[in-house]
Parts: C-alpha cells; sequence; structure tokens
C-alpha cells in the first residue's frame, strides 16, 4: 500500500484501470464446489467409514460398538465446535469485508489521498483494520484449536482401546 501511495498523481492518472483493481470473486461457483465436494470427497469417505464399522462389527462386536460410540461423540463434538465458532466466523467475515473495503477505497481514492497528503494517515488506519482482523483471527484460532484437541483425544482414546481390546483377543 506504501508503494502504490508514493506514486505520483499522474501515474495514478495515466495507470490501465484494470491493473490497480483486483476484484476477489466469492461464491461464484459455490454450488459447483459443494456438489463436486460432496460427490467425490465426502461420500466415499463416509462409505469407507460405514464399511469399516461394519467389517469391526462383524469380527468383534465390542470393538465395533467402541468405534461406533467413538464416532457419535465425534460428530457431536465436531458440532459443537462448528455451533461455537458460527457467530465470531460470522464476524470474521464482516472484518475482513471492511478491511478490503478500506484498502479497495484507498486504491480507488489514491489521487485524492494523495494531493491531500493523507498518505500516512490512510496507511495507519488500514493497518489498524489489517491488525484488528489479524487479532480476532489468532482468538478464533485459538479457540478452534482448543476445541479439536478434544476432538483429537476421543480418536487417541478410541484407537488405545482397540489396539488394547485387540492385543487383549489376540494373546
Amino acid at each position: 500500500l506504501r508503494t502504490i501511495l508514493s506514486f505520483s498523481i499522474g501515474q495514478h492518472i495515466n495507470r490501465h484501470s484494470g491493473l490497480q483493481q483486483s476484484v476477489i470473486l466469492r461464491g461464484v461457483h459455490a454450488l459447483t464446489t459443494i456438489a463436486y465436494r460432496s460427490m467425490y470427497e465426502v461420500i466415499p469417505q463416509l462409505l469407507q467409514i460405514l464399511a469399516a464399522v461394519i467389517v469391526l462389527c462383524a469380527m468383534d462386536i465390542i470393538i465395533g460398538v467402541i468405534i461406533v460410540f467413538s464416532i457419535i461423540l465425534f460428530v457431536m463434538i465436531s458440532i459443537r465446535i462448528t455451533n461455537k465458532l458460527r457467530d465470531p466466523l460470522k464476524k470474521l467475515k464482516e472484518l475482513e469485508t471492511d478491511t478490503e473495503k478500506l484498502h479497495a477505497e484507498i486504491l480507488r481514492n489514491v489521487e485524492l489521498i494523495i494531493t491531500n497528503a493523507q498518505e500516512d494517515q490512510m496507511i495507519g488506519s488500514y493497518n489498524d483494520a489489517r491488525n484488528t482482523l489479524r487479532d480476532f483471527q489468532k482468538n478464533i484460532w485459538v479457540k478452534h484449536t482448543k476445541l479439536s484437541a478434544l476432538r483429537h483425544c476421543i480418536i487417541v482414546f478410541a484407537t488405545f482401546v482397540v489396539t488394547i481390546i485387540g492385543a487383549y483377543f489376540a494373546v
């Protein structure tokens, strides 16, 4: 941003209009992406999990019940994580949008900013917005990491229990 604001007014007036503006298109192919991921990523994994649970239940019902219970617990914690982070993620999206708006506004009005000698003020306000966004992102990351650690513990515990039971039956 400081580099762009350091150009002269003449350089900005003579610029090519398409070179300076960058437009991020969000959600243009959202439905296609959801359909693709569902078809080629989610459904095959769910089928693999179902097949593995059926095989484990056929081998030993105790191991199968432990795995099913662990899956249910895992899904419940995942839903809780989603519910706990839904509102902060919405706020994060709003902060990102506000920061991008400020950045675009600065770029659109760069000649006016340079003419009025407001470069340092605009850079400062943009940096403040970015710092606020970064701090909020860190807070969400910490919350997500803590909640995900609990979910990971369930996986480790289920693996440990199934290994112990398997070892018991192998002996």
